[in-house]
């Protein structure tokens, strides 16, 4: 990657396969989303667009203005004021993992079965299911289980483990809506390591026609997009 880019907020990019419903066709929500690592705080706010079944747009209004395009054959960065783009490509796709978070608890079991995770135990304590998940054979020399946690049929906590059952990743769904027979969470917390990440989702909607600056967005003829290899 080049040196000297504008900064790229959001952009701690995964790789994760398509795990939203095919019901949902469309989603637009506000989010903020509030890191904190060591003495650190970075706080990150806009607007999320999703089409299915790939077509993801954020608009990012604080602390700058910006546009994240995410595409199959890629990802476009547009800063408005300063009139440069950028396309990032990538032999893998690019996905943003707190907004996967938000839209996974759709899938049955958090999708760990389908991702070839197998169901060791379930357990009730009280009114909160636990189940414990083995990861796939190739991973069990990093991972141990993974544990969902579900209080009346809401996700409300995820913890992933290393081979030694020492957690790894934390996270904490809180908050819920129902659409439809779904919950989803509007305040995600994710604690790994020394970090610390919170987001709140605001102003939720669902199978919506988008709006038409999202529908028909393009690049001004005038801005040279750089392309960069990720």
């Amino acid at each position: 990657m080049k040196k000297g880019l504008p900064l790229i907020i959001l952009l701690e990019l995964f790789v994760f396969s398509n795990c939203f419903s095919q019901e949902i066709e469309t989603i637009n929500i506000c989010f903020s989303r509030t890191t904190i690592k060591n003495q650190s705080t970075e706080v990150v706010s806009g607007k999320i667009y999703y089409q299915a079944p790939q077509k993801m747009f954020i608009k990012i209004t604080f602390p700058l203005d910006q546009w994240m395009i995410f595409q199959k054959n890629g990802m476009l960065l547009y800063y408005p004021s300063d009139k440069k783009a950028f396309h990032f490509t990538s032999k893998n796709q690019f996905s943003l993992p707190f907004f996967q978070s938000f839209v996974g608890v759709v899938k049955e079991n958090f999708g760990l079965s389908e991702s070839g995770f197998t169901l060791v135990k379930s357990e009730a304590k009280e009114d909160t299911l636990f189940t414990y998940w083995a990861p796939p054979a190739k991973s069990k020399r990093i991972l141990g289980n993974t544990i969902l946690a579900l209080i009346q049929n809401k996700l409300v906590l995820v913890k992933v483990q290393n081979s030694k059952n020492k957690t790894l990743i934390k996270t904490i769904y809180k908050n819920h809506i129902q659409w439809g027979v779904k919950f989803f969470p509007l305040e995600i917390i994710t604690k790994r390591k020394s970090v610390i990440e919170k987001v709140i989702y605001s102003n939720p909607h669902f199978n919506e026609l988008l709006p038409q600056e999202i529908i028909n967005f393009k690049i001004p003829m005038n801005i040279k997009i750089e392309q960069v290899e990720w």
